[in-house]
């Protein structure tokens, strides 16, 4: 899978996307089957932080005009937390209805699966959820994957600190 899909976790990232994007719709330009060329064009972003709802809401903003661009979204939850402010929840200064917002009110052109990502398969293409509201497996195609399924607490070789700290 790392061969074959786009992490969001530096600026080069973005950047190895957006050329990816950009050849993969200079292909379809220049494509007149239009099932192939459909093809070309379906993105699936895995992870529904601040990176996968942001690379969304840009792709959404970037292709809204086009209809045969197909972006999907795949969360294991059907909203987006605001971490920074967990600390305030943890202290009892917010409520956590405070600092949650659902997904599918911030994309609109977006597909979106609340589901577990069960396998990638690179090779096919494809993308097999599992929890989707219907409760039975669901295969997802892609062109383009973006795995964007957050982070690790950092604790820069300290095990102490790594032992005995709470992480959020």
């Amino acid at each position: 899978v790392e061969e074959n899909a786009y992490t969001m976790n530096t600026i080069n990232d973005a950047i190895l996307l957006r050329n990816r994007i950009i050849d993969l719709l200079e292909q379809a330009e220049n494509e007149n089957d239009p099932v192939l060329r459909k093809s070309l064009l379906r993105i699936v972003v895995v992870g529904g932080g601040f990176a996968g709802v942001e690379c969304c809401l840009k792709l959404e903003s970037y292709y809204k005009n086009d209809a045969e661009v197909d972006i999907t979204l795949v969360s294991e939850d059907n909203f987006i937390l605001f971490t920074p402010m967990l600390p305030q929840v943890a202290s009892g200064t917010i409520e956590t209805r405070h600092i949650v917002t659902p997904i599918r009110t911030l994309i609109k052109k977006s597909k979106f699966y609340e589901a577990k990502i069960k396998s990638i398969d690179p090779y096919g293409k494809s993308v097999s959820l599992i929890g989707t509201n219907e409760n039975r497996e669901t295969l997802l195609n892609y062109d383009i994957l973006v795995i964007a399924l957050g982070s690790k607490t950092n604790f820069f070789g300290m095990k102490n600190v790594e032992e005995n700290a709470y992480t959020m």
